[in-house]
């Protein structure tokens, strides 16, 4: 039985695109809010009072829907990548206005990406080789999310693609740290940031800096 209600699910208000879309003047930073534990409404409306561009969270849920409840305006992204219509509906349903999505090819993409595009979602293509970069390149992806092992994988996927393309980095095996987002400033729109990096007391710092 699903856990969800089609019926109930409305569009996305809230542009996760416009937050990202820096054309890399900018290092605009997704905090992960379910990294070290279900996400709370203290904990999101802390972040959205700094002035974070956007939150993430991994799995549609109960969580995502406290994280999307506790703010108006900062955007919320899914970044397990969907797979069918019916992740996407889902992750929206629980608060999502963004969702990352992985295929095996062009075609299975564009069914997902059309799906998200119509409930106003941002549909990121996701990417953990150079080779699924460039499919979804040429599919027409407008973001893409590298699921890169390494700093300089995400660099060096991300630096054939034009400034309109919104490239955003997600660091596997524990996420990026302080010194890998300020490489990454540059070189990519965005980047998800792990809690010990945004619970941080010198993270304030950190926001100025990259996307002051």
């Amino acid at each position: 039985m699903s856990d969800f209600d089609v019926g109930r699910i409305v569009p996305s208000m809230r542009d996760l695109f416009g937050a990202l879309a820096t054309r890399r003047r900018s290092l605009a930073l997704i905090a992960t809010l379910d990294d070290a534990g279900s996400p709370s409404e203290a904990e999101a409306r802390r972040l959205e009072g700094i002035d974070l561009r956007a939150f993430a969270v991994a799995v549609a849920g109960d969580g995502m829907l406290t994280a999307a409840r506790s703010t108006e305006t900062t955007p919320l992204l899914c970044c397990t990548p969907a797979t069918s219509v019916d992740d996407c509906l889902r992750a929206r349903f629980f608060g999502a206005d963004g969702i990352a999505i992985g295929a095996d090819d062009a075609e299975g993409w564009l069914e997902v990406a059309k799906a998200a595009r119509s409930m106003h979602m941002l549909a990121l293509g996701h990417a953990s080789s150079a080779v699924q970069v460039q499919m979804l390149v040429d599919a027409g992806a407008r973001a893409i999310m590298v699921a890169a092992p390494s700093v300089a994988d995400a660099i060096a996927w991300a630096e054939p693609l034009p400034t309109s393309t919104t490239v955003v980095a997600h660091g596997l095996d524990g996420g990026f740290d302080d010194a890998a987002l300020r490489t990454l400033a540059g070189k990519v729109d965005a980047a998800l940031v792990p809690s010990r990096i945004h619970r941080a007391p010198s993270f304030v710092e950190l926001l100025d800096e990259l996307d002051g």
